[in-house]
């Protein structure tokens, strides 16, 4: 294991955790970042070397082209003309330089050259923050707790698998809903429930590869909901923003507000009906008060 392992694994010694997360640390988390960093080794290896030989070889097969055929009958000890040996150097050369570019094409070893040594940053960056208590493990999940390892531990374990799925779809196979479909059926004016929508939601997590949110499951907040609510927000295709939510809010206390004064009796009613309008009026005074002359 090299510095950058050991010291973590020295750091994660003197963390204050249950013997279960230390294990799943160690189980999971470190042979994760163990088996990425090894294919990252590798594909420097092959990345490296490849593009070397692609651009130096792009390099000296023009310059062998041009000294090939200058007229020399000079002759090795071998008995073969300086020619001759320019020749098959040059073929050598120039099907290196072929393969090399067909092999990083064909495997997309660039590709995966940057992505995994992104993950595999991302993935040990996780890691540091989580023993540092910083960034979203400081309090950003709890805000109402102070951060802790323990309560901060299943929130890096889902920041982890996440990464990690990301990686597995982005490397070898993104998977799509194949019986559900892209989007969701709205529901009719006959339907008397939103059982069937509910369902494909359902569906549709299960085929996902990417671990849901431990933080507010929708999936939960959906089903609790109303299927009236339900039926709404899905026909709207939009859900109540938040600002409408508090100017409705600071409109019901201001009608509250209002409407305190009266009940206590405190302003006389010949105001209230000089302030509002006829149509206001036959809102407010009941059907008798509006017939009496």
């Amino acid at each position: 294991m090299c510095s950058k392992d050991s010291s973590f694994s020295l750091a994660l010694q003197n963390v204050n955790l249950t013997p279960l997360q230390q294990s799943i640390l160690e189980q999971r988390y470190i042979n994760v970042v163990k088996a990425m960093k090894y294919r990252c080794k590798l594909l420097s290896i092959y990345f490296n070397v490849s593009r070397f030989i692609v651009t130096v070889g792009s390099l000296i097969v023009p310059a062998l082209l041009s000294i090939q055929y200058t007229g020399t009958s000079t002759e090795s000890q071998g008995g073969q003309t300086i020619s001759y040996q320019i020749y098959w150097a040059t073929w050598v050369i120039s099907l290196l330089v072929t393969t090399s570019n067909g092999v990083v094409s064909m495997f997309k070893i660039d590709k995966k050259y940057y992505y995994l040594h992104t993950t595999y940053e991302h993935l040990r960056s996780e890691g540091w923050q989580y023993l540092e208590l910083s960034g979203k493990y400081s309090g950003f999940y709890t805000p109402t707790e102070k951060p802790t390892h323990e309560n901060q531990f299943i929130f890096f374990c889902h920041a982890v698998e996440k990464i990690k799925m990301k990686q597995v779809e982005e490397e070898y196979y993104k998977l799509t809903d194949s019986h559900v479909p892209a989007t969701t059926p709205p529901l009719n004016k006959e339907s008397t429930n939103a059982n069937d929508t509910l369902v494909a939601i359902k569906e549709k997590n299960l085929d996902s590869l990417i671990p849901p949110t431990p933080l507010k499951p929708i999936l939960d907040t959906l089903q609790s909901l109303p299927p009236e609510l339900l039926r709404e927000l899905l026909q709207n295709k939009s859900s109540p923003r938040v600002e409408d939510g508090q100017k409705q809010k600071q409109k019901q206390e201001q009608n509250k507000n209002q409407e305190e004064p009266f009940a206590q009796g405190r302003v006389p009613m010949s105001v209230v009906l000089q302030e509002t309008t006829a149509a206001e009026q036959r809102v407010l005074l009941p059907p008798s008060v509006l017939l009496s002359p």
